[in-house]
């Protein structure tokens, strides 16, 4: 997918979230990861962010929708193809739009009795013939997360909706006032939505946010991209829409049953977990957003080794290297939005937080003039970004050569990006059980101590 859109000035990481969308979408309740007592899923949120025109997020989208439209044909398998009639709801989905593709009654295909490899009909342990009964899974393909998920009448409780259904559950009742009571089997919800950073500070409420919505959501924001054409051009010698649908249907009819982590996964996995338990208890502000990220890299590490073509339906492992690189995608992806997320989640953070922050990582040093006039921010705006990236320990300030405690007014101040929210786990530093050294926040006990730092702050502030 990434190869079909090289023509295109859709961005690299949008395709990425949009082909591993429509990899859980095609996979549904098929496919899963062992966990605890029951299974684990693949199916999340994800969130195109973007300037409006700038940045194509809705191309991706829509191709990753044609090949889950059109994958079923080349699925050989005939049981699993009638397991995989999709119901994909897009354009301006309402709560009722959503039901509708949900109930099982209403869902395209025949239910019938499961056979194996000799045509015989497999048997519960109960002695009773297994069945496939139509489902309640549902993928949902948003242009404009505005149009559906805004302050409207319609779409009141659409947010409540999605949150209800992020966990798959058997059985789930939808209360409704035309209906009553709704049952739904086996539910399933995967989304993708595009929309703009103001759009999305508008349409999805402040509650929404600090109530699990961003946490189950992967916000992919891309404020620009160096591909430039006039109009989109076909890659020579490269795949077509066919055959996206005819690698994403040999992954849908082949990917069947419960996957585990391989002992090297498990050992990686379980180091980057410490590491991520000790930079969430120092970043409190993010504690909320990314308390389910360790789910997240589990569910993105089973589609990675879903899309690597093993023709070994007995292999359901998922390697050192999958999980490696779902980390990487991950950590790449929360590290470009993570000023992003904290404008949209913070009271009184200045939207041009983001935008701060992308000239700072990509200019290394960059004067306080100048980044106030590229960035076309005011100087107090900018003194908040800089002050709580300092206390992350993510710049430095300079002036004079002499590293400062904080920001001031001063033109000729330096600011230095010093690393991102996100740094990789360093494998190499473990002991004991695994997990690697505990990682601290820069000490800060002496500045917030200090009244002379107090009484400066508050001359600037005045000033």
């Amino acid at each position: 997918m990434v190869y079909y859109l090289r023509g295109t000035e859709a961005p690299t990481l949008y395709t990425i979230w949009s082909a591993l969308w429509a990899l859980s979408t095609a996979l549904k309740r098929e496919a899963w990861l062992k966990w605890f007592t029951g299974e684990l899923y693949s199916n999340y949120y994800t969130l195109l962010v973007g300037p409006a025109g700038v940045v194509k997020k809705s191309f991706s989208i829509d191709v990753a929708c044609q090949a889950l439209r059109g994958m079923r044909r080349f699925i050989p398998d005939t049981q699993i193809r009638e397991m995989k009639h999709l119901a994909i709801v897009s354009g301006k989905a309402t709560p009722e739009a959503l039901l509708e593709a949900m109930i099982p009654k209403k869902r395209r295909g025949p239910e019938f009795h499961i056979r194996g490899p000799d045509g015989a009909p497999l048997y519960d342990d109960q002695g009773r013939p297994i069945m496939y009964r139509k489902t309640s899974e549902v993928g949902i393909a948003l242009s404009e997360l505005a149009s559906t998920i805004g302050r409207k009448d319609y779409s009141k409780g659409f947010i409540e909706d999605l949150l209800d259904l992020y966990d798959p559950k058997d059985r789930w009742q939808w209360k409704t006032v035309k209906r009553g009571n709704v049952t739904l089997r086996n539910t399933h919800t995967t989304l993708i939505a595009a929309s703009t950073p103001s759009g999305f500070r508008q349409s999805v409420p402040a509650v929404a946010m600090s109530d699990g919505f961003l946490s189950r959501s992967v916000v992919c924001y891309q404020s620009w991209t160096d591909r430039e054409f006039d109009e989109p051009i076909p890659v020579v010698n490269g795949p077509s829409p066919e055959d996206l649908q005819r690698r994403l249907g040999w992954i849908a009819g082949t990917v069947v049953g419960e996957f585990v982590f391989s002992e090297e996964a498990r050992e990686f996995y379980k180091g980057w977990y410490h590491h991520l338990r000790q930079r969430l208890k120092i970043d409190v502000a993010m504690q909320g957003i990314q308390s389910r990220l360790d789910i997240l890299v589990r569910k993105v590490a089973l589609l990675i080794r879903a899309q690597r073509y093993d023709a070994d339906p007995e292999a359901r492992v998922v390697e050192l290297e999958d999980v490696k690189a779902a980390e990487k995608l991950i950590r790449k992806t929360f590290n470009e939005s993570s000023a992003l997320i904290r404008s949209l989640t913070s009271e009184g953070a200045p939207e041009s937080a983001g935008k701060i922050e992308e000239f700072l990582r990509r200019h290394s040093k960059i004067a306080r003039t100048d980044l106030m006039k590229r960035a076309h921010i005011q100087a107090d705006d900018l003194s908040k970004v800089i002050d709580q990236l300092y206390q992350e320990g993510r710049v430095k300030i300079w002036l004079s050569g002499k590293a400062q405690q904080f920001p001031s007014r001063n033109g000729g101040e330096i600011y230095e990006w010093s690393g991102d929210v996100w740094a990789e786990a360093p494998e190499q530093e473990a002991h004991g059980n695994g997990r690697p050294k505990d990682i601290r926040a820069p000490d800060r006990s002496h500045v917030q101590s200090d009244p002379v730092h107090k009484r400066n702050r508050k001359v600037a502030k005045d000033k």
